[in-house]
């Protein structure tokens, strides 16, 4: 019992070392931002008001990020519908690896904020794994289309440069927690590259978004619309709005200096697509009803522009050129 307990105090002493060795290592960092927005686009038109939170933890060679957004606005036109309409959304989100990242340069993988926390005094270098989460609040009719995604992320930085992957859906599984009510925004996927080039920032990646109607589990998946002649079962969907269905596959460039940022989005709204990607996965696991994509269709133009002018501040600058 003695040996046990001189083992257990030596190896007590020595976590104890090891933490106080790495607490001399640790390095923290952050900032906010509070921006004021304007978008218009072929399917979203919104002002938009929000604060976003990010910031990191290096010990030693191990480093954690993350980062929380919060926004309310009023739109004109949301996912294509010409309707007024007062709304919010909020995101949350973590990741944790390898590296002493400090440009906080990981606020970019964020899918929600449309500018970016950033700190060009700081050092990149991080390669780390994470999840979060994301919803949009949205009020009357639309409030149906209101459910939360879980985010799986990826983030591969060296020196002032980043490779961010965010895979978004609405499933729950594990640390994966979505709503899994397969409805709205059901899922997106966005990879991108982003520079930190002195004050400016630049990111250009490839996205796709998918968003489907609410279905009508009262009905048998009966539906003829994209069945492939009735092999396949295909729900109906609810009013309103029972045919509102979007897959955007886009490119997506953004570039920020100061206080100012653009970003824009341009491709196409594509009936085939959404199909293909969600056929895939309905019809994999067998147990599924696909949804009711309206396979002839052409596809159609998809943009979306922004511009804002945000506050940004972090424990090291105050984002305005010194």
């Amino acid at each position: 019992m003695k040996n046990k307990g001189n083992k257990l105090f030596c190896i007590s002493c020595f976590l104890l070392y090891s933490f106080l060795i790495n607490a001399q290592n640790t390095v923290a960092k952050g900032g906010v931002s509070l921006k004021a927005e304007f978008a218009f686009g072929s399917q979203n038109q919104h002002f938009k008001l929000g604060s976003y939170f990010f910031g990191t933890i290096n010990i030693g060679n191990f480093g954690t990020e993350s980062g929380t957004a919060f926004s309310v606005y009023l739109f004109t036109k949301r996912h294509g519908l010409k309707i007024p309409g007062l709304a919010y959304s909020y995101e949350l989100f973590a990741m944790t690896g390898w590296g002493k990242s400090t440009n906080l340069l990981g606020s970019t993988i964020a899918i929600l904020p449309t500018e970016s926390i950033f700190n060009p005094k700081g050092v990149g270098g991080f390669g780390g794994i994470g999840f979060g989460i994301n919803k949009d609040i949205l009020p009357r009719d639309l409030k149906k289309f209101n459910s939360r995604r879980g985010n799986f992320l990826l983030r591969y930085s060296n020196s002032n440069y980043s490779i961010n992957l965010n895979f978004s859906n609405d499933m729950n599984f594990l640390l994966f927690k979505g709503q899994g009510t397969d409805l709205g925004a059901t899922g997106s996927l966005i990879i991108t590259a982003v520079e930190i080039r002195g004050y400016e920032l630049r990111r250009l990646g490839i996205g796709l978004d998918v968003f489907t109607p609410v279905p009508d589990y009262l009905q048998l998946p009966r539906n003829t619309i994209n069945s492939d002649d009735g092999w396949r079962n295909v729900w109906f969907n609810t009013n309103p709005y029972k045919d509102l269905l979007h897959a955007n596959l886009y490119v997506d460039a953004r570039f920020q200096e100061n206080a100012f940022s653009w970003a824009g989005k341009i491709g196409v709204d594509s009936p085939k697509i959404g199909a293909y990607v969600q056929n895939v996965i309905h019809d994999s696991f067998g147990l599924f009803p696909r949804f009711s994509w309206p396979v002839e269709q052409n596809s159609k133009l998809f943009y979306e522009f922004t511009a804002n002018i945000n506050a940004t501040i972090t424990n090291d600058f105050n984002h305005l050129r010194e």
